[in-house]
């Protein structure tokens, strides 16, 4: 990626953090979402025209395999706001989300959640078959 996102992630988790002691005791849950590469229409159009890139972004990793649809961190966020238990601490599971930050593909690892779509699906259509969660961005090459 480049500097500017890098401060512009730093900024955002030291935002939520703030906003989390002055919202907190008013009930506002505020997490710092960090999801891996998202396969959005922008990244698909840079695997065909670009891939040398993505190769160096991904670390080398198959991105069929190292991607994440925009579906998955939708869905980290719906189980978290729908059971209260994932937000009080632990919250989920160090490392899945500690300290109001939430790698995407680690906590859907640990709430057991999956990506993709079923068959007949517009998801499955877009942004491929039901899978297991990518794996984290950790262990990419950036």
């Amino acid at each position: 990626f480049a500097t500017a996102y890098g401060v512009g992630k730093a900024a955002t988790d030291r935002l939520i953090r703030d906003l989390q002691v002055e919202l907190g005791p008013l009930g506002v849950d505020c997490v710092s979402l960090w999801p891996g590469i998202v396969l959005t229409e922008e990244v698909q159009r840079k695997i065909r025209e670009d891939p040398a890139m993505l190769e160096q972004v991904s670390g080398g990793q198959d991105l069929e395999s190292a991607a994440e649809s925009p579906l998955l961190t939708g869905r980290v966020v719906a189980q978290l706001a729908a059971e209260e238990k994932y937000r009080k601490p632990p919250y989920v599971t160090a490392p899945g989300l500690t300290g109001r930050l939430c790698i995407v593909a680690e906590t859907a690892h640990d709430l057991q959640l999956r990506d993709g779509g079923v068959e007949g699906s517009v998801a499955r259509e877009v942004y491929g078959a039901d899978r297991a969660p990518a794996p984290s961005i950790r262990s990419l090459g950036f």
